[in-house]
């Protein structure tokens, strides 16, 4: 297979991953949208929407340095681990427990991305 045709076929599945990540965002959500579990479970699956679509459009793009700039939103997966921790934590029921964790893992994905946005060269 040549080149396009694995483009072709990274697009195709990146659409198709963005479509059923969604379809479980929504679900885990309206599920019950007061529950903490769910509500950071949607949010994680919302940083993954947002990783697929900055990977798909910045994979696409011939110009570098726009397509530097829109793979800076990959960053999203930083909050794709603290919301998994998070809806993990409140899961087990064990979120007052870790309340310390959580403050830590937050702030210092808050950091890193800070860190990230005003040094890009050291992200990508």
């Amino acid at each position: 297979m040549d080149l396009h045709t694995h483009l072709l076929i990274h697009n195709i599945v990146c659409i198709i991953s963005i479509i059923a990540t969604f379809g479980m965002a929504l679900f885990t959500y309206l599920n019950a949208p007061r529950k903490i579990e769910n509500i950071t479970w949607a949010l994680m699956m919302l940083g993954l929407i947002v990783f697929y679509i900055s990977h798909i459009v910045g994979v696409n793009l011939q110009n570098s340095s726009v397509s530097k700039t829109v793979l800076m939103l990959n960053l999203s997966v930083f909050f794709v681990v603290i919301f998994n921790l998070h809806a993990i934590i409140a899961l087990i029921g064990k979120t007052r427990e870790k309340k310390g964790i959580l403050i830590f893992m937050y702030t210092s994905v808050t950091l890193f991305i800070l860190l990230f946005l005003i040094t890009p060269e050291l992200f990508l």
